[in-house]
């Protein structure tokens, strides 16, 4: 053999060397996988339903290098037939991830698996990493998860850091004496997931010398030493024990955290202050206002906004108050807790529009407080049904043109509440707010667009409303629309309208229609057909040439011509004096403040005047 192949002879075998040994540690890296991770048949195993996961182990070393010798062991076997190793894969995995509270990616392995495909022991271990994970996990299902773990020695530690969130202290405190063996088999990262809960539960247990072991190894992590709930939980021993100052001083420092106890922490300074009588309500709603922005999505966070709406009330500040049920609502789950908010929010609504009205909020801050309330609230059933007495403030304060917008406002979302189905509103109450809006139209000078609305929605209605067609008639006086006034035949004319009406008529110099105002209101109610009345009758009459209706009223008002002054009437009315050859302006005149006399001389007698004013205000 010459010396060329004996250098090609000595690269093969040289090659092969390799190969071999690349061979062999692919094999080691899957045994040393299969004995950290897959658990064999002949493994003693922890008797009962429960598997034991290997927490201490996998908790010591490095996570990365051991997920790569998971992942290469797999890699190394890929040239055989790994399929039955899959399962048990995913399971290494999971329980890897679990041991270093990565929970959503053990969560995750798992529900790649199918309970039903595994082996005795892999479904021993898949129910054990579940249980853990449920133990772990938020209070959805956590009471079952609690039950199903009755037993599990390695889990007492998990177990009783769940009894501490769900605030079973009596199952807490059977639990406490077991925690430092049991702690002892956890991970770091999976005592620093339990100690809290379990400093908390031992310090509602009442149990100091728990709380205290727990308390120093808190020293012993980096992620809970010196940190906010740690400071929040020796506070809160020290309260406990009646250490207020020492409480104070670690309640403050513990605020100044981010995560969930340093809220708790500014939630209990608060309280302490107010309990001690250190912290003024004004303070103390300041403080809770500014925090509730620092923390928000849990029961902690909505614990901060239902104790800033009691403060605020307390204070007598029924905005701040509203603007924290508001941050609540957007919190809150349950559909009975919201509406257990709405039903409150809608107290303190009716009660700010209540005090508006009577004057205990000045009339700026009263309209302030409303721009802000209106923001927020305005499409709520509270709201819409309690603001009317803002209008009806503005209204008596003589602000017609804001009333009259504040009253169409209410009306036109309580309209659109109805359309958009999102609450029924009573119908009488969009009547009041229509005639509000009328009223304050007709107060401000706004005849006409009183006019307009009233018979725009009573055409819409089509129902007989005495009140509004009250309104319409007075308004219709007022615009000077007399041909309309005339022409109009109420459909619920009762005495007291009709009268309106033809005064209204009569006062137009408008003889013809007064006129038949007036015989109407005799034809249809003759016992409220009073002197007054009878005199503008009278004087109609005259002025169209009705001496039928004279010679009528002469036999039935004789008293017409007993009253002092009314030979002046007489001389006037009577058919037998002849009305003169030509008759001027001036004359006309003249007849016209004679007979305004007359008639202001029998009102005036009578003291029916005073009755015809009172109409007048009523309409108003």
């Amino acid at each position: 053999m010459d010396c060329k192949d004996t250098l090609k002879y000595k690269l093969d075998k040289s090659k092969e060397i390799v190969s071999f040994f690349l061979v062999m540690l692919k094999i080691l890296c899957l045994a040393l996988s299969l004995v950290l991770f897959l658990p064999p048949p002949l493994r003693a195993q922890e008797e009962g339903p429960f598997a034991t996961l290997n927490f201490v182990v996998l908790g010591q070393g490095d996570f990365l290098l051991q997920r790569r010798a998971i992942v290469d062991g797999v890699i190394a076997a890929s040239p055989f037939d790994m399929a039955p190793e899959e399962a048990a894969t995913d399971l290494a995995l999971a329980e890897l991830h679990l041991t270093h509270l990565l929970l959503p990616e053990a969560a995750t392995y798992l529900a790649a698996l199918e309970p039903g495909t595994l082996t005795p022991e892999e479904e021993r271990r898949y129910r054990t990493i579940a249980l853990a994970l449920d133990l772990l996990g938020g209070p959805e299902g956590l009471e079952q998860a609690v039950s199903r773990s009755q037993g599990w020695g390695q889990g007492a530690a998990l177990r009783a850091a769940a009894f501490a969130r769900l605030g079973n202290v009596d199952a807490l405190r059977d639990l406490l004496p077991r925690m430092p063996a049991a702690l002892d088999g956890l991970s770091p990262a999976l005592r620093v997931a339990v100690l809290p809960d379990l400093l908390s539960g031992a310090l509602d247990a009442g149990d100091w010398d728990a709380a205290s072991f727990l308390a120093a190894l808190f020293d012993d992590h980096a992620e809970l030493r010196n940190g906010a709930t740690y400071r929040y939980l020796l506070a809160r021993a020290a309260e406990e024990r009646g250490e207020l100052l020492l409480a104070f001083d670690g309640y403050v420092k513990a605020a100044r955290g981010r995560n969930v106890d340093a809220h708790r922490a500014r939630i209990a300074l608060v309280r302490l202050g107010r309990r001690t009588d250190t912290l003024p309500l004004s303070d103390a709603v300041k403080l809770l206002d500014q925090a509730r922005w620092a923390w928000s999505g849990d029961a902690v966070a909505q614990e901060g906004f239902e104790l800033l709406a009691d403060y605020a009330l307390e204070a007598g500040d029924r905005l701040t108050a509203l603007s924290a049920l508001d941050r609540l609502l957007l919190e809150i789950e349950s559909p009975e807790g919201a509406e257990a908010v709405r039903q409150r929010v809608g107290k303190i609504l009716r009660d700010y529009y209540a005090a508006g009205e009577v004057g205990q909020i000045d009339l700026d801050s009263f309209l302030e407080g409303h721009a802000v309330i209106e923001a927020r609230w305005r499409f709520e059933r509270a709201f819409v049904q309690g603001a009317v007495p803002l209008p009806r403030t503005l209204l008596a304060a003589g602000i017609t043109s804001a009333a009259a917008r504040e009253f169409r406002n209410l009306r036109e979302l309580a309209i659109a509440a109805q359309e958009l189905e999102m609450f029924e509103t009573d119908p009488a109450y969009l009547r009041d707010l229509w005639l509000g809006e009328a009223r304050a139209l007709l107060a401000g000078g706004q005849a006409d667009g009183a006019v307009d609305l009233l018979m725009s929605v009573g055409l819409e209605t089509g129902e007989s409303d005495a009140e509004a067609e009250r309104l319409l008639v007075s308004a219709l006086s007022r615009a000077g629309r007399t041909e309309e006034l005339a022409a109009l035949r109420a459909r619920a004319l009762d005495a007291r309208l009709a009268r309106s009406r033809a005064e209204a008529l009569y006062d137009k110099r408008k003889w013809a229609a007064a006129h038949d105002a007036f015989m109407e209101l005799w034809a249809r109610y003759p016992s409220d057909f009073a002197f007054p009345d009878a005199t503008r009758l009278t004087l109609a009459a005259h002025e169209i040439g009705a001496a039928d209706t004279l010679e009528r009223l002469a036999g039935t008002f004789p008293l017409l011509s007993d009253m002092s002054g009314w030979r002046d009437i007489a001389l006037r009315l009577s058919p037998e004096v002849e009305p003169p050859e030509t008759l001027t302006s001036e004359a006309m005149r003249s007849s016209m403040s004679d007979a305004d006399r007359a008639l202001d001389t029998v009102l005036e007698l009578t003291g029916a005047g005073a009755v015809s004013d009172k109409n007048d205000k009523d309409l108003n």
